[in-house]
């Protein structure tokens, strides 16, 4: 049995290649190490990014498995960054821990490759589905397409679902002979309701019957029947709601709702807006609620009992039936004790 003096500090069971390298570049001409010096130089080409013109003991590597930072990005056009917060997001590893690392397997580019080809930017999304990237965004908000972030600015989606859409689109009847069809953008403008609304509902299927393949690009080629939507104009309290839109449900004012807010009757909440990172102001969706399990407003008493307002204003001033006091001012909106709504009764039947 052959003894060699091995350096004190060496440790069999340390992580470290570097003493171990060392010494047995010292000693490699003794044929009884040629085993160890395989097994070695094996290990340090699996481990480490050598470069194919670097000599380990005497031998160049057959291939390239790991690359410097430095390598991966010009081999994949990524700036190292980039790279790094790409490969994060494909591992699930927190941003903070993927911008640690210092070297990538030539596996994990392919990897890159194939996750990236399989995004699509907002850009030419917008442009595949014919609308703006603005309504793309929204579409993404409702959860109709998928959101990636792979920097805190910039948006991508996945080209599949975008496809996808147009897929469907296509699979629609090219007439409906007892509807009067309108195109998309007609139909938005003239019933006030968003585009993203209208994909949403026929995406999940809720537009059955009432849509049909028409001509122009992208999403634009969908025609709507016109009497589509007919009771459900008002936004739905699915949500957190913006101010205009908790107006237009609780069929009141913006003013209204700025003052039943500053006097506790509804809760604001501030979501920060991911592409501007400004602070946008919500009603929540359960004071919402809350507010009407107590509280009616005049709009909604009109509209379920088909009279003007002004005139079921008066009515109710003459019966000294009080508004909801905010401070100094009055909201227009009363008690459903006070009008005889809590009991399923309405007021005209009190009357």
């Amino acid at each position: 049995m052959l003894h060699y003096d091995l350096p004190l500090n060496l440790s069999l069971h340390s992580g470290s290649m570097g003493p171990l390298y060392h010494w047995l570049r010292g000693v490699q001409p003794q044929p009884s190490l040629a085993g160890l010096l395989q097994i070695t130089r094996q290990h340090i080409f699996d481990t480490y990014p050598i470069p194919m013109d670097k000599e380990v003991f005497g031998k160049t590597p057959s291939t390239q498995k790991w690359l410097t930072m430095e390598e991966a990005r010009k081999r994949s056009g990524f700036g190292a960054v980039f790279l790094k917060r790409l490969l994060g997001h494909i591992d699930g590893i927190p941003e903070k821990d993927a911008l640690k690392r210092t070297d990538v397997h030539v596996e994990e580019l392919e990897k890159v490759a194939s996750f990236w080809g399989s995004l699509i930017n907002l850009k030419d999304a917008a442009a595949l589905l014919g609308i703006l990237p603005q309504q793309v965004k929204s579409l993404q908000n409702r959860g109709v397409l998928s959101s990636i972030k792979i920097t805190s600015s910039l948006r991508y989606l996945k080209r599949t679902e975008v496809t996808g859409l147009l897929d469907a689109l296509q699979n629609l009847p090219s007439e409906l002979p007892a509807a009067s069809l309108v195109p998309l953008q007609e139909f938005c403008r003239s019933r006030g309701v968003h585009l993203a609304r209208v994909i949403d509902l026929w995406s999940q299927g809720k537009l059955d019957g009432q849509v049909c393949l028409g001509s122009g690009d992208g999403l634009q080629a969908l025609e709507v029947d016109c009497n589509a939507l007919c009771e459900k104009t008002a936004p739905q309290l699915d949500r957190d709601l913006q101010l205009p839109e908790a107006a237009r449900y609780l069929q009141s004012n913006i003013s209204s709702i700025r003052r039943l807010r500053d006097h506790g009757f509804l809760c604001q909440k501030l979501k920060r807006n991911p592409d501007t990172n400004h602070m946008k102001c919500y009603i929540s969706e359960d004071s919402i609620r809350e507010f009407e399990n107590t509280y009616i407003t005049l709009g909604q008493m009109a509209s379920r009992l088909k009279v003007a307002s002004i005139h079921l204003a008066r009515k109710l001033d003459r019966d000294g039936v009080q508004p909801l006091a905010c401070g100094d001012q009055m909201v227009r909106a009363y008690s459903r004790k006070a009008v005889g709504w809590a009991d399923g009764a309405d007021y005209s039947s009190r009357s």
